[in-house]
């Protein structure tokens, strides 16, 4: 199975991960420089339940080979749980329903998957924005903007904190200057710090929908409320949608749309299209009634980085 998470469990510190690393495009994986000892492999693939191998002797100055095989079974939702009301359950207490808990669980490992490719593999990325600008006193403008960055497999932890560390402190967004956050900083254990989940999931066109919103109102910056979309049977992300909130009120919409990009003989799960609108905040509303931009991600130059 190609791009599925294996991690490399101690046999007498089975909390520990030693290593991590996912399968390549033809399935797959190795680990360097593992110390003498007993171990396990665990298989994460999204929308399947975890599969653990029998304990593996690795000693000094050898190499170990195992063909870790399976068939899968894939997860089985727990009941719908029935809440009266409307209900928002944030990081301390997600477990009191099983359904959200297994489907935020599900997404988390896409996130995982997603942040080890990051880290193995060294590729392209642009994002073409054509933005579209509403002017109240003459008519219409229009800007073609293309950021391209080389996503390196040593810069992506640090630009990870990097980034929750901005948003924390400064919201998501100030002005006319808005921030995109993706699925994985949607998905990580922090955001539910200071967000919650609604408990009433949606169920539309194959897919599940998990609403957030914040827990309060952020006294500088703007905040984010929205749904990430879940197809019903993979688990994987295949939407998300967002509003920016300036004092609790929405401003803006943001739509993201996932695809399965070609990684050599295989493909991976990315942000492909999608949207944005944005009513103006601050002077500049009295001379612009709105602005909007059609998203486009291109990706290329795929190159596989040796294990370390």
């Amino acid at each position: 199975m190609a791009f599925s998470l294996v991690r490399l469990i101690h046999v007498t510190e089975p909390d520990e991960t030693r290593q991590q690393t996912i399968t390549n495009a033809e399935g797959r994986f190795r680990f360097v420089s593992v110390p003498a000892g007993d171990y396990q492999l665990l298989s994460l693939r999204i929308g399947y339940q975890p599969l653990l191998s029998p304990v593996l002797h690795v000693k000094p100055a050898e190499s170990l080979y195992y063909e870790l095989r399976s068939e899968p079974l894939p997860i089985q939702l727990p009941a719908v749980t029935v809440r009266a009301g409307k209900t928002c359950l944030g990081k301390a207490n997600l477990a009191e329903d099983s359904e959200l808990a297994t489907l935020w669980g599900e997404a988390r490992k896409g996130v995982e998957t997603r942040r080890v490719f990051e880290l193995r593999y060294r590729f392209n990325r642009s994002l073409r924005q054509d933005v579209r600008t509403q002017f109240r006193l003459r008519k219409d403008g229009r800007q073609l903007r293309v950021d391209t960055v080389v996503s390196e497999p040593d810069s992506v932890v640090v630009q990870e904190r990097r980034d929750r560390a901005r948003h924390e402190a400064a919201g998501y967004g100030q002005g006319n200057l808005l921030a995109l956050p993706s699925e994985k900083e949607l998905l990580a254990d922090e955001f539910l710090q200071n967000h919650c989940l609604e408990t009433a999931i949606l169920n539309k066109k194959g897919a599940f929908g998990l609403r957030f919103r914040p827990m309060t109102d952020r006294h500088s910056g703007y905040d984010i409320r929205g749904t990430i979309w879940l197809d019903s049977a993979s688990y994987q992300v295949r939407r998300i949608e967002y509003e920016h909130l300036d004092g609790g009120k929405p401003f803006s919409q943001v739509g993201i749309d996932y695809g399965d990009v070609r990684v050599g003989r295989t493909s991976f799960r990315l942000p492909v299209s999608g949207w944005a609108t944005l009513r103006p905040r601050g002077p500049s509303k009295v001379l612009v009634s709105g602005a909007s931009a059609p998203l486009t991600y291109a990706y290329w130059a795929f190159e596989e980085s040796p294990a370390k």
